[in-house]
């Protein structure tokens, strides 16, 4: 399924009220991508944006629409939860309108929307003078707001929240405007349901407007954070790892441009990770002589000429390529509980052997992105071995269990 929005798309004789079209594999006809819906807000309304800002996962989209008017608040901003076969089979039928408590004129809520089980993120750069801050809303509780999250060094201007990725464990926030627009990009952690800011990330070489966190994504123990004025003006995007430098120390492990990138294309507008392929959009890209049309650039792990290897990491980037499920295991060294983060395009099958290749635990794991936690009370020390299967591939991690 792909939900794509269109935020400047008028309904009815609404101008720019916006509109998110869903699209299905397979619909009218074999890979055939068909259009099954255009959503539009319940409460529709002219220069709303709705579609500014889409997060789709496991039959829920979550939309913004950053410009929404409400009350007499002009761009305070909404998030729209939508699912699939609300209202009817394979409807996607709206469950919940989401606002921050403290909205505001210009507060600019739902300028990015992310989403991981029952918790939804949403981010209002225009927050307290352009702040900015993320508010987190949880599906267990009705989708009311639990929280709202500040950077630590706030200050004027910031746009804390331009851009929001997240996991069960962790929030990644990007803040482009930070220092005369270096850019910044803040790791929250999920310490017992009480979100803290972990850490603030920078870019080794960052300068004045390189505008490092425009678009953010966390994919396993890897962070992507571009800077679409970085090198020359040309765009790219930085590569942070969990353990780099220590456990939770989310230091750089390495950075992508464009061998043809010229300044301003602007690489790393938009960005999307699954596994280890990923795509960055240039969205002032010249082709040819069409001035900024706009391209998309591919990648996979391996063609990061900067790489470095995490010491405390199993798996380097450039050891994962393909399609084959990513599986990474931390920690490692483990003690009493390994976590499995599995990244997979189809259902795949965990195993878990010991170094006599005796069967210790066995799981069938959905496709996307899962983790595995498993307890190993009862087992010895020594060298495991864990393996995921998919059709596309096999991956074997090892792991060693110390007491």
């Amino acid at each position: 399924t792909a939900a794509i929005g269109s935020h400047g798309s008028n309904v009815g004789a609404l101008t720019d009220a916006g509109s998110v079209y869903i699209f299905e594999q397979n619909f009218g006809g074999t890979n055939n991508w068909g259009e099954r819906k255009r959503i539009s807000a319940p409460d529709a309304a002219a220069y709303a944006y709705f579609g500014n800002a889409v997060s789709l996962l496991n039959g829920r989209a979550i939309i913004g629409a950053n410009k929404h008017k409400e009350g007499s608040n002009n761009a305070q901003g909404a998030a729209y939860i939508f699912e699939k076969n609300t209202g009817g089979t394979d409807n996607w039928g709206h469950v919940k309108k989401l606002t921050a408590a403290d909205g505001a004129v210009n507060n600019f809520f739902g300028n990015s929307v992310a989403q991981t089980g029952n918790l939804v993120l949403v981010g209002a750069n225009g927050n307290s003078n352009n702040r900015g801050a993320v508010y987190l809303f949880d599906g267990t509780n009705n989708w009311n707001q639990t929280q709202k999250l500040t950077a630590s060094d706030a200050a004027i201007g910031d746009w804390f929240g331009a851009s929001a990725s997240l996991t069960s464990d962790y929030a990644l926030i990007g803040a482009p405007n930070k220092a005369n627009y270096s850019g910044a990009a803040y790791i929250f952690k999920n310490n017992a349901g009480t979100w803290s800011q972990l850490k603030k990330i920078t870019a080794s070489d960052g300068a004045i407007n390189d505008r490092l966190g425009t678009s953010v994504e966390l994919e396993g123990d890897y962070a992507y954070i571009s800077a679409v004025r970085a090198s020359g003006n040309a765009g790219a995007v930085y590569v942070f790892h969990k353990d780099m430098g220590g456990p939770d120390n989310w230091g750089q492990i390495g950075k992508y441009t464009a061998t043809n990138g010229a300044s301003g294309d602007q690489i790393g507008y938009s960005l999307g990770v699954s596994g280890e392929m990923l795509a960055f959009g240039a969205n002032l890209d010249d082709i040819a002589a069409k001035a900024d049309q706009g391209s998309v650039y591919v990648f996979r792990g391996e063609d990061c000429g900067e790489m470095s290897k995490p010491s405390n990491a199993l798996v380097s980037v450039a050891d994962q390529i393909g399609l084959s499920p990513n599986v990474q295991c931390a920690p490692n060294p483990f003690t009493d509980e390994l976590a499995v983060m599995v990244s997979a395009f189809g259902a795949t099958r965990l195993t878990v052997t010991d170094a006599a290749g005796r069967l210790m635990a066995e799981a069938d794991l959905p496709a996307g992105d899962v983790r595995f936690d498993l307890k190993t009370n009862e087992f010895r020390a020594g060298i495991y071995f864990v393996q995921v299967s998919s059709e596309a591939g096999v991956r074997v991690v090892p792991v060693a269990l110390v007491r």
